[in-house]
């Protein structure tokens, strides 16, 4: 156990620059909350983790026993429990989790995100993990999934699903991905029949495809537009627009095999 008390420490100014969602940079987070924890800690490799425990933590913590633990002041421990839970944090080496897409995708359907909001990437990414989405496409816009916000709102989910890095829309299409989009102008949902392998597109909310992370690629691809039913509202956020749209693709396509 190594004991930090210092605010200059280098190794805590680094958690602190993880706390803040400076993910890219670090190549690492910070989980946070019990369950969560317990997670990541009992399925990731040892030598990606280490624990952050508050001073006089006498709890037990999950995972192998050789996970390494620092322990922090409490005032050094607060300051990156931004959650205030007050259970020890995790932190997780993220560096190699976002990959470019493979060259060939099963059948099913996918996610592609340009979402700012690193609450509403982590509820999206949850959602699609329960619904049995294959994979989750993050375009230049998108938050990084791994900032410590769209972790605890994933409830883990984020470590679940393959996540893949791409520049524009057209990659998706040139390797015979059928563009999914939501938008008040589209097709009703229930009359449009899903593609064996799509890509369902997440816009912003409020201003629907035109308004989604300044997309310039939506000009160059062909994309399917679908609306889903809605009445006295101008809008759904992005959750709940992408869950009513990913369980309309499970129930009438998600028992299909790849």
């Amino acid at each position: 156990m190594v004991h930090i008390a210092s605010p200059s420490n280098l190794r805590f100014k680094l958690w602190r620059r993880q706390a803040d969602g400076e993910v890219r940079k670090t190549g690492r987070t910070l989980v946070c909350g019990a369950r969560v924890c317990h997670e990541v800690a009992s399925t990731l490799a040892e030598e990606r983790m280490a624990w952050i425990v508050p001073a006089d933590f006498e709890g037990e913590l999950p995972g192998s026993a050789a996970i390494p633990r620092h322990e922090l002041a409490r005032g050094l421990f607060s300051e990156l429990d931004r959650f205030g839970t007050g259970y020890p944090l995790l932190d997780v080496a993220v560096d190699d989790r976002i990959v470019p897409p493979p060259t060939e995708f099963r059948a099913g359907l996918y996610l592609a995100l340009p979402l700012q909001d690193p609450v509403n990437v982590g509820a999206v990414i949850r959602t699609a993990a329960g619904l049995g989405v294959s994979g989750v496409f993050l375009l230049p816009s998108c938050t990084n999934p791994f900032h410590p916000r769209s972790v605890r709102t994933s409830a883990g989910a984020v470590f679940k699903l393959p996540l893949h890095a791409i520049d524009d829309l057209a990659e998706l299409a040139a390797r015979g991905l059928e563009i999914v989009g939501l938008d008040s102008g589209g097709e009703p949902i229930e009359a449009y029949r899903f593609p064996e392998r799509a890509v369902l597109l997440v816009g912003q909310e409020g201003g629907g495809l035109a308004q989604t992370g300044g997309l310039s690629t939506l000009k160059h691809v062909r994309i399917s537009v679908v609306a889903l039913p809605m009445q006295g509202i101008e809008s759904y956020n992005a959750n709940v627009a992408a869950a009513l749209a990913m369980y309309e693709w499970k129930k009438r396509c998600g028992q299909r095999k790849p």
